[in-house]
């Protein structure tokens, strides 16, 4: 077992040649790949919540009550560009630059949980290990043990695979998978048996990650009014505009933490515009025509995010169920299924290659896009859905259009196209102005692709230019 630190990592490729050699090409001149390689291992330097307003305004609390959720020793602050959105530093613990030698494996009796990358990424957020992220662990293994939290780089072991080291000897340890590298990822407790682990449909948490190596408040547990959302992807309900009386359609909406902020912006304009004319809040959510509809291509997903979404919002929804639809729908053929000029607002946040996520421990020989025709394949899909979604915007609406991954094909060069083709029935929007005027998070678009003037209106979240998002990118446009 060759154990090595996150940090190690960055002079690794981590995304496959051909989605470098891209960036390479569209990127300004003096971009630091260096510092992107870095950052992209590791997590944002801020968690973020977004605050679901609409059920704190309709129980007359605020503020101070979203502050007291927190623990004290976390230093909780509303941003001051987007208000529903409550930011927590995230901190380098003690085990960041921890040597992996004996004298400190033994402390913890040589007993290890293997976990694998997609575990692992959750882990550097602040996420305790489920069962069925758990890929090895050692053979003694027992519930209330300490254990050391290693990921399985390279996905070699087999799930349930004992770590069989029970005379504590180093040179069986490192003579474990000896050249596959194992991430150190931090200390944890086990708190299930290690049979009931490996067990086909166990569900629940399996090891509390005590010490992990970066250090945040845990977002697992939130109550219903608090929801963990990174701070990129909070901005897009602020970019829709949401009306009282607005018609939305979310093309790709699964799991759905966008859908719900669209939902909260929805049912808090119908109570501020019920207060405003004097009328009780309840009544108008009653009788309201608004409607949101959140479509997504598998049937799973669409019935776990309308529970979720209904564990939110049941307080609201009761009044009114018809506000929500969580339809199994695919988006690229919208037209089989709408007519034109019937939403006043619509998301294409598609599907994309997901190069913007942040922590990325996936090796690159696992990324799903592996040559450039992959990449073109998946940003032709992604233009047939906006292709799809544009007939049906009423004059007027707001179009945004969305993707955490940061390649120009999937983003700039779609804007370009879209403007190239649509031109006649839609304009790129310029942002809103409070945001436009402090772009703290974000930087504008490619000019290598896109005139300086379109490139503007664009938000670019680039992890090198600000180390608290992941990168990320959206725009939006205005039906004429």
């Amino acid at each position: 077992m060759k154990l090595v630190s996150v940090e190690s990592l960055s002079g690794n490729p981590l995304l496959p040649n051909a989605i470098l050699e891209t960036l390479i090409d569209y990127f300004p001149k003096g971009y630091s790949f260096s510092l992107f390689s870095k950052r992209l291992i590791t997590p944002p330097s801020l968690s973020s919540v977004r605050v679901n307003s609409a059920l704190l305004l309709s129980e007359n609390k605020g503020k101070d009550f979203v502050l007291e959720t927190f623990p004290n020793r976390w230093k909780v602050e509303q941003d001051n560009l987007l208000e529903d959105c409550y930011t927590i530093p995230l901190v380098q613990s003690e085990l960041y630059h921890q040597e992996m030698n004996e004298q400190f494996i033994k402390k913890y009796n040589y007993k290890f949980v293997v976990v694998d990358y997609r575990c692992a990424n959750s882990i550097l957020r602040g996420a305790p290990i489920f069962a069925a992220g758990v890929i090895a662990s050692s053979k003694s293994l027992c519930k209330h043990d300490s254990v050391l939290i290693v990921c399985d780089w390279n996905s070699q072991c087999t799930r349930g695979e004992k770590i069989d080291v029970n005379d504590n000897s180093w040179s069986q340890l490192c003579a474990f998978k000896e050249d596959n590298p194992f991430i150190f990822l931090g200390i944890g407790e086990v708190i299930m048996e290690r049979s009931e682990i490996y067990q086909q449909h166990t569900k629940g948490i399996a090891v509390e990650v005590k010490i992990p190596i970066f250090d945040t408040v845990q977002l697992h547990s939130l109550p219903k009014y608090l929801f963990a959302q990174n701070v990129s992807s909070i901005f897009i309900a602020h970019l829709m505009e949401v009306r009282f009386d607005s018609t939305i359609l979310d093309c790709c909406a699964a799991p759905g933490g966008k859908s719900g902020h669209l939902l909260n912006n929805l049912l808090k304009e119908i109570i501020i515009n019920a207060k405003a004319e004097g009328k009780d809040f309840k009544e108008a959510i009653s009788q309201s025509k608004s409607r949101i509809l959140a479509l997504d291509r598998q049937k799973s997903k669409v019935e776990d995010m309308k529970n979720s979404l209904w564990n939110q919002f049941d307080s609201l929804l009761q009044y009114n169920p018809k506000i929500l639809e969580c339809k199994a729908l695919d988006s690229s053929k919208l037209h089989v299924h709408f007519q034109p000029n019937t939403f006043d607002r619509i998301l294409c946040d598609v599907p994309c290659t997901g190069t913007g996520l942040r922590p990325n421990l996936q090796p690159p020989s696992l990324h799903p896009c592996q040559t450039l025709e992959a990449l073109q394949l998946q940003a032709s899909y992604q233009f047939r859905i906006v292709k799809e979604a544009i007939p049906l915007l009423k004059s007027g609406g707001i179009l945004v259009y969305s993707t955490c991954s940061i390649t120009a094909q999937e983003n700039e060069m779609q804007v370009k196209k879209i403007l190239e083709e649509f031109g006649n029935k839609l304009e790129l929007m310029d942002l809103p102005s409070h945001l436009r005027q402090n772009p703290k998070y974000f930087t504008t678009g490619l000019t290598s692709v896109l005139p300086e003037h379109d490139a503007i209106k664009c938000l670019r979240f680039d992890f090198v230019e600000c180390d608290q998002t992941i990168g990320f990118f959206a725009c939006r446009f205005r039906a004429k």
